[in-house]
């Protein structure tokens, strides 16, 4: 009697194929739904960036309030944009707003210029040039932040306090156009040491004087009974004063040892919302003010105006 047993590997195959025609098993099914919980979805991973651009920094309120909110004569956090532009015009100091926005709408405008020119030289349209492709904003154009920059000030042009010969930029930050100034810094460079360290010791005494004992003090300053010194490398000097609503600090830095740069800055620090000045004005009229006096103001001797610009 012939055999009518089947070839293992025809066996083979119909154990395959009947395994693959059954469902997945319960312990199959628990671990793909474990995988895929384990995946964020499409909407979680868009959240995720999200919340990550969404923190700001975090800034100390509970410390004590600034005595004195002077810097570089103009109360930082209550000074409006046009009294910091009539401010610097009266000391003579030429400035400009470097801001991004300003910056990449010049740019724009001198390469439209130029387009224009050229294709009106070729005889062509410049209808392009007038589309909305061309004139939409950038990211850039986007940013509401002011920038009052002045280059090349002289020390002697800042009045709220007395500074050793440097010449240097004076930098003034605002939110937007409706904000007061945010931030408030005089950076200046020396070839001398010598020259760099009388300017750190000057500064800080001067915010010493209005503010008290730095909170924060580091680094250390050459010796300056040595015939011949120079700063430290890459070293750092700060003298710091932290407020729940403002932060002052004057350092050094250099990084040849032939260059100090000298900074100093006064600034609500940016973990402290600042409301529009509109805003504020309604809620509280008394809280806008105006730049702080000059010495000379305050004692009626005549102030320094637009003809001390020769100075620079």
């Amino acid at each position: 009697m012939a055999s009518s047993r089947i070839p293992s590997s025809i066996a083979l195959a119909l154990v395959v194929a009947v395994t693959g025609c059954r469902g997945p098993t319960d312990s199959s099914t628990g671990d793909q739904t474990r995988a895929q919980s384990a995946r964020p979805g499409a909407a979680e991973r868009k959240a995720g960036p999200a919340r990550a651009r969404s923190r700001k920094p975090t800034w100390d309120q509970s410390r004590p309030t600034a005595p004195s909110r002077d810097g570089l004569g103009v109360a930082v956090g209550t000074t409006a944009l046009d009294q910091i532009k009539a401010h610097t015009a009266a000391l003579g100091m030429n400035c400009r707003d470097a801001s991004p926005a300003t910056l990449v709408k010049q740019l724009k405008q001198a390469r439209k210029a130029k387009m224009e020119a050229k294709l009106r030289a070729e005889g062509k349209s410049t209808d392009a040039i007038s589309s909305a492709s061309w004139n939409r904003q950038t990211a850039h154009e986007r940013v509401t932040q002011i920038r009052w920059s002045c280059q090349d000030i002289k020390s002697n042009m800042l009045t709220d306090m007395s500074r050793p010969t440097s010449s240097g930029r004076v930098l003034f930050v605002l939110d937007s156009p409706g904000h007061a100034v945010r931030h408030v810094s005089y950076s200046r460079r020396h070839q001398s040491s010598r020259a760099a360290l009388e300017d750190i010791l000057t500064t800080s005494a001067g915010y010493h004087k209005r503010f008290g004992p730095p909170h924060v003090a580091t680094g250390d300053l050459p010796d300056q009974a040595a015939e011949s010194f120079e700063f430290a490398r890459m070293e750092p000097i700060v003298r710091e004063w932290q407020y729940g609503d403002l932060r002052i600090k004057v350092d050094a830095f250099t990084v040849t040892g032939q260059t100090v740069r000298i900074y100093e800055m006064v600034e609500v620090p940016a973990g402290i919302d600042m409301a529009p000045l509109a805003d504020r004005a309604q809620a509280n009229p008394g809280s806008v003010a105006r730049p702080a006096a000059s010495p000379a103001q305050a004692t009626g001797a005549p102030g320094r105006g637009p003809a001390s610009a020769s100075a620079r």
